[in-house]
């Protein structure tokens, strides 16, 4: 089966996780789909980020002489952590019909593949993201609300897994799906508008982030385009076969 194939539909796997979507009243779909999202995909991100700093070994660097002119912005780490809210955001927000549902494992499937799609350059090409060293003084102090941010992320992930940024692609993949769901399921809402806008400014600048937060080079920046885009077109055909799925015929 082709990539593209696999990727337009749950795996099987999911069958029980279906098979149990309504119990306590949907919100144990809700957990599972958590527990999937967070080993799935932080697990892959964690497991290799740190291997390959215990390893230390980063043949090459992708850093260019513009990225050390980057000036650092602290308040940009606000941004830039919100991409941790938006796997928890897309749940909470799926439309809790058997369509939303449907999706929402998709979506899940999709993304766990993507992290380990990254996981492939993570570990035969890593480098390190020497660039922390630019921070202000008082963010490498982790002095105020910034710098405990900072701390968080710093002691959480080490400045590797360069490129392609996972943090560009997964915050785009999530993002479209969302869009789905607020165009079609809440664009009646008095709120589904404006949390589109608010969804798609602060991808913006959570972009712009990964380069002023010094977590990331230019390189990483657009090659974590490339995988963003290059995944949604494996993804959206999935998504638009469910759309045209009859409410009776959506399941395993």
């Amino acid at each position: 089966m082709k990539p593209r194939e696999w990727l337009t539909k749950p795996h099987s796997l999911f069958r029980h996780v279906w098979a149990r979507r309504g119990l306590l009243g949907g919100r144990w779909f809700y957990l599972e789909v958590f527990v999937i999202g967070l080993f799935g995909v932080a697990g892959i991100y964690f497991a290799t980020n740190h291997l390959v700093a215990y390893l230390a070994s980063y043949p090459w660097s992708p850093e260019l002489p513009i990225d050390r002119q980057i000036p650092p912005v602290a308040w940009m780490i606000v941004p830039y952590a919100s991409l941790y809210l938006l796997t928890p955001g897309a749940i909470i927000l799926h439309p809790t019909n058997d369509r939303g549902r449907m999706e929402l494992l998709l979506a899940a499937q999709g993304v766990v593949a993507l992290s380990a799609f990254h996981a492939i350059f993570f570990l035969l090409f890593p480098a390190d993201i020497a660039l922390r060293d630019q921070l202000p003084a008082d963010i490498q102090a982790y002095e105020g609300l910034f710098g405990a941010i900072f701390e968080f992320i710093h002691a959480a992930d080490n400045p590797t897994n360069a490129w392609p940024s996972l943090h560009i692609s997964l915050s785009y993949v999530i993002c479209r799906v969302m869009t789905i769901w607020l165009d079609r399921d809440y664009a009646e809402t008095s709120w589904g508008k404006p949390l589109k806008w608010a969804l798609w400014i602060n991808w913006g600048l959570l972009c712009i982030s990964v380069l002023t937060t010094k977590q990331h080079f230019i390189f990483d920046l657009f090659t974590g385009f490339i995988v963003a885009y290059f995944w949604w077109w494996l993804l959206e055909p999935g998504f638009a076969k469910i759309a045209a799925t009859a409410d009776a015929d959506i399941g395993f």
